[in-house]
């Protein structure tokens, strides 16, 4: 980077750190290093370009001192939400692309890079066998912006005391010849005179190939032609072909360039010119395809619009089979809060509820009747809510995970696209009517008289009648000393009564549902009989049932292709007849139709033949002058009460544009 370095002062000892390693997920610390004469610390990262312009070296420092008593790290410390190229998985595709084979840390807290007082990147840190600051600065002169080439000088000479050393002797040519021939030739190699002979400090295989050269060049002979050249590897991978050249051709050097698990890359080559022909035409036959090369598969995200994602899967998996479908993390929602005081009670959770029925319950519970209701218990006939019927593992998750290749993936989201859209709207508007002709007839006399009341009273005495209260009527001679008689009277009422009642509208509701959904409407009263019975132990059972009376209508529309709307239709209308003196339980009438029809966008229905006829026939008599002949029917009122009950209902749907 452009920042100065600051560093640490040479000879100081060097900071301990425990950073985790990107590649393997180990922890790397100053001890993982114990036995090695020297260690090399070196922070870089991923998208700095000075880092980026001398990364293949990096890797090259890390493959010529594998067998050396060299340590080498790598340490980033950059912010990863500043640079998200910097972040630790990206880290570990540098490090498998170039073939590290050191560790590569990352210092989240960047108290390690504090520690070693790094501001920029690249910073190389060079430590004696006793961990002393040796060496400081940088890896060679060569920058983004000069033609200088990278091949780490100075950070390699500062390692020689390190390396490998051998002295090489010479015939014929000079200590100073063979330097200059041998910088040419190995410029990752440091050559040095020394006296008749030539020092060379660096990597094993350099050395060797460094002997070869003055072999040849050492004694007389036309100097051999060294070339450099880089092959692409486009079928094999490039390791694998390097280490197969190094092989068959000791007398050049072979270096892969690329991911050393994965096809692909390159090999640079270096050495004579006929021996690097040679191992080019190697490079070609085995760098041949052995079968079809599958694409590399990619991931991608598929927002749902408005379907389910477990649906949406089961589909593209029948529908799609080159694609890998996986449905995304569900949104995390808090558990309910619950409370448990001492008493025992637990607030806060559901103890049943919804469209149950039968009579069930509890001591001391609510219990579901014959339709909606709450409960803790119920039987018989239980409708389930409609998420209940339809719940799925991963239902409430809005994204879809898509693996394949590029074009297959292109053609399932296409796909989904096509098949995730919106779903229809219907209106429901329902009008229930109660056609039912009330006639009420009421033929007869109705006989009303005064009570008969005796008095130990004189004859004359002034009393009211109803009450035998002294008052202005005067009691009456009966003939038995000193008792009397209340004055009494009756009268009779002659009626003839004919009511009539027309048709009425019991109710006009209105509901929007999504197409093919279900939708439900109940209007009326739910009614609650308590029964007490008696328990073990002495105990009371109290159970209290509920009984829903009104009208209940189920509804499920279907819009089809052309238009067109499917519905199914369960209308229910409930009253109650009576109560049963004994169990006090409400007993109940209903009249229900369940049917399934076709109907045009605006189109009425009618649901007819709920028919329900009452007729209640009432007598009032007087006792005994009501059985007398001929005249007993004067005596008589008969009340007839005829109900003929017809409920019509009205159903209009509409398609919501």
């Amino acid at each position: 980077a452009l920042t100065e370095s600051t560093m640490l002062p040479l000879g100081t000892t060097a900071p301990a750190f425990s950073l985790p390693d990107v590649v393997s997920g180990a922890t790397v610390t100053l001890d993982s290093f114990a036995g090695k004469k020297a260690l090399l610390v070196m922070f870089i990262c991923k998208h700095c370009p000075y880092v980026v312009h001398v990364r293949e070296e990096l890797a090259r420092l890390g493959r010529d001192y594998a067998s050396k008593p060299l340590g080498i790290v790598a340490i980033s410390s950059n912010d990863a939400a500043a640079y998200p190229d910097d972040a630790p998985e990206r880290l570990r595709e540098m490090a498998v692309e170039l073939g590290f084979n050191f560790p590569y840390c990352y210092d989240e807290s960047q108290q390690t890079a504090k520690a070693y007082a790094a501001a920029c990147t690249p910073d190389f840190y060079l430590f004696d066998e006793d961990r002393r600051l040796v060496y400081r600065g940088q890896l060679d002169a060569s920058r983004p912006a000069n033609s200088i080439p990278v091949t780490g000088s100075d950070l390699r000479a500062a390692i020689e005391p390190f390396g490998e050393r051998k002295r090489i002797p010479l015939k014929s040519l000079t200590p100073e010849a063979a330097v200059t021939l041998l910088q040419g030739a190995l410029p990752y190699l440091t050559v040095r005179p020394a006296g008749s002979q030539v020092l060379a400090i660096g990597a094993t295989e350099d050395i060797v190939q460094a002997e070869e050269i003055l072999a040849r060049e050492d004694g007389g002979k036309a100097p051999v032609e060294m070339i450099s050249e880089v092959v692409t590897v486009r079928n094999a991978v490039a390791s694998q072909i390097a280490t197969m050249l190094r092989n068959l051709y000791p007398n050049i050097k072979a270096d892969a360039v690329g991911q050393s698990d994965k096809p692909g890359g390159a090999v640079g080559l270096y050495g004579p010119a006929n021996l690097v022909a040679s191992a080019r035409q190697a490079i070609g036959i085995a760098d041949q395809p052995t079968g079809p090369v599958e694409p590399d598969r990619i991931y991608r995200v598929y927002m749902i619009r408005y379907s389910s994602a477990p649906l949406l899967k089961e589909f593209l998996d029948k529908a799609a089979p080159p694609v890998t479908c996986l449905v995304a993390p569900e949104t995390y929602t808090p558990l309910a809060p619950g409370f448990s005081p001492l008493t025992g009670v637990t607030l806060g959770q559901a103890s049943g509820g919804g469209l149950s029925g039968g009579a069930g319950g509890t001591a001391g519970g609510v219990s579901g009747g014959s339709g909606f209701g709450t409960g803790t218990a119920g039987g018989g006939m239980a409708r389930p809510s409609l998420d209940q019927r339809r719940a799925k593992e991963g239902d409430r998750s809005k994204m879809l995970v898509i693996s394949g290749t590029e074009a297959d993936i292109e053609a399932a989201i296409k796909l989904l696209e096509q098949v995730d859209v919106p779903p229809k709207q219907v209106t429901i508007d329902v009008k229930v009517v109660d056609t039912s002709p009330e006639r009420a007839e009421e033929l007869g006399l109705k006989w009303n008289w005064s009570s008969f009341q005796f008095l130990e009273r004189a004859p004359g005495t002034v009393v009211d009648p109803t009450t035998g209260v002294p008052s202005s009527s005067a009691t009456r001679q009966r003939g038995f000393g000193a008792f009397s008689r209340v004055p009494w009277s009756f009268n009779t009422i002659l009626s003839g009564m004919i009511t009539r009642k027309e048709a009425k509208l019991l109710a006009s509701p209105s509901v929007q549902c999504v197409d093919n959904e279900d939708a439900s409407i109940f209007i009326g009263d739910t009614i609650r009989s308590q029964i007490i019975s008696q328990g073990g132990l002495s105990g009371t059972n109290i159970q209290i049932f509920e009984f829903p009376i009104g009208i209940v209508l189920l509804c499920r529309p279907r819009v089809n292709a052309d238009g067109n709307i499917t519905l199914r239709v369960h209308p229910v209308v409930s009253t109650i007849t009576s109560v049963d003196p004994d169990t006090r339980i409400p007993q109940s009438s209903s009249r229900e139709a369940e049917t399934t029809v076709m109907v045009k966008d605006g189109e009425t229905i009618v649901i007819g033949g709920l028919i329900r006829d009452e007729e209640t026939r009432t007598i009032t008599e007087v006792p005994l002058l009501s059985r007398l002949p001929l005249v007993g029917e004067l005596f008589r009122n008969r009340s007839t009460n005829r109900r003929h009950s017809e409920i019509l209902v009205f159903i209009t749907t509409h398609v919501i544009k």
